[in-house]
């Protein structure tokens, strides 16, 4: 996530304590939870934001302003983004269901004329609605076994649909978040399928099939997820490069923020598993 809680719009007044305002401080404590104490575990940060949704739905934040004539639209679509996408985040990350079910939700995005930030959130924003969210009810759902293989790559090929380009922005650590969202979300969905792909050699192995043809988990005559092998390692090894230039940029700050460890360490976890002197994957 990369926090937006501090932002204000031209139209915002100068009231104090209102239901914003608390909302507000909820997600400014759940950024410091994830960035600034070493006291604090995940499950803070994610009982904030879940507590931040709550206010959310209680102050109609899930509701588009305009539609009711209510005043300080563009801040109240913001904030009411920015806090579902903090907990869709946190919640994909921890392996739990979303606070507020998008059947519920009808509130727009904020104006992107505001300025590159606004754009920028807003791509975020949209990952998050159009991609993490089916991920989660694909993959987290209480059946999950009740889904086909077909399904996630037909996901797959709606998510690549999103890609559209960066807008120039002076905030460097935005910027690498905008730019690896895609590769963020196909990691997300095709790591549990690459897995798979490797317990099929492991199978095979043990089983002693065909010893003399080494098992390759990109071969889909070996295995029916050879897709998500190549999907996976690809975005894994964009993560991995990317990141390695912004820490070299800036490793103070990329040791604070939880997204960049957090998805690079899932990028090194699934890059060793498969060869390493392969050329880069294509998804078939």
């Amino acid at each position: 996530m990369v926090p937006a809680w501090p932002r204000r719009f031209p139209e915002e007044n100068q009231k104090r304590n209102s239901p914003e305002d608390t909302i507000r401080a909820l997600g400014l404590m759940a950024s410091y939870f994830s960035m600034a104490s070493r006291h604090h575990s995940r499950d803070s940060t994610w009982a904030a934001i879940a507590l931040a949704a709550k206010l959310c739905k209680g102050a109609g934040l899930h509701r588009d302003p305009a539609r009711w004539n209510l005043p300080l639209v563009q801040r109240r679509r913001a904030l009411f983004w920015e806090v579902y996408q903090s907990d869709i985040s946190h919640s994909i990350a921890l392996g739990r269901p979303p606070i507020t079910p998008l059947s519920f939700v009808d509130c727009d995005y904020a104006d992107e004329d505001l300025g590159s930030h606004q754009t920028i959130c807003n791509l975020k924003y949209k990952y998050c609605r159009d991609a993490f969210v089916p991920i989660m009810d694909l993959l987290l759902s209480a059946y999950p076994t009740k889904r086909s293989y077909r399904e996630v790559l037909e996901l797959d090929a709606k998510i690549r649909r999103l890609q559209v380009p960066v807008p120039p922005s002076d905030n460097a650590l935005e910027t690498f978040y905008a730019r690896q969202l895609l590769n963020a979300v196909l990691l997300t969905l095709h790591r549990s399928y690459m897995a798979r792909a490797i317990l099929n050699g492991n199978e095979a192995a043990a089983q002693d099939v065909d010893s003399s043809r080494p098992f390759d988990p990109f071969d889909s005559a070996q295995t029916p997820y050879a897709s998500s092998v190549a999907a996976a390692y690809h975005a894994a090894e964009e993560i991995s490069r990317s990141l390695h230039g912004f820490v070299v940029t800036d490793d103070e700050l990329a040791g604070r923020v939880w997204f960049l460890t957090y998805h690079g360490f899932s990028a090194a976890v699934h890059s060793p598993p498969v060869r390493q002197d392969r050329p880069t994957p294509q998804l078939q």
